[in-house]
């Protein structure tokens, strides 16, 4: 327990074993959780007898809400006009212009790539509209997931 900072749920003196050949109760507390984890998030524990062992249910109640997070704000390439992103980029140099050539050290060479590729960012968040993701779409789901399922799919049917 020194090497790991755990903490005990139950209270100490809580009863959590019955002792049929004794008929009396023991204090075996071995419900845990790591120290600053859940144990911030607990709101009860608790034990009940009479579910048929000698050894008393016990049970946690924690309080483990979820915050929504709205969906972030995703770029709609195709409704882009490419026809006109040429010309909107080379107007974003006129009024900040690029690093003067030749380039001849590193440092003028990696400020002449900043500033090309802030140019670039620039002109696509002006001219590429966002779109808000579809609320039925799931993020977390792609072919890794996809396959193995289908396979156990296919096994168990």
């Amino acid at each position: 327990m020194a090497a790991h900072p755990l903490v005990q749920l139950v209270k100490a003196g809580m009863p959590t074993f019955y002792s049929m050949l004794h008929n009396t109760y023991l204090m075996i507390n071995l419900v845990f959780a790591s120290a600053g984890c859940l144990t911030e998030n607990l709101i009860k524990c608790w034990t009940s007898p009479g579910h048929g062992s000698d050894h008393n249910a016990v049970h946690t109640t924690f309080d483990i809400t979820i915050k929504h997070r709205d969906p972030p704000l995703c770029c709609n390439f195709r409704a882009a006009d490419w026809n006109e992103y040429p010309a909107l980029f080379k107007g974003h140099f006129v009024e900040k212009p690029l690093p003067a050539l030749p380039l001849s050290t590193t440092v003028d060479i990696d400020a002449f790539a900043d500033a090309l590729t802030q140019g670039m960012v620039e002109t696509l968040e002006r001219h590429v509209p966002l779109r808000c993701p579809s609320p039925h779409t799931h993020r977390w789901w792609n072919k890794s997931v996809h396959s193995p399922l289908h396979t156990a799919y296919g096994c168990a049917h």
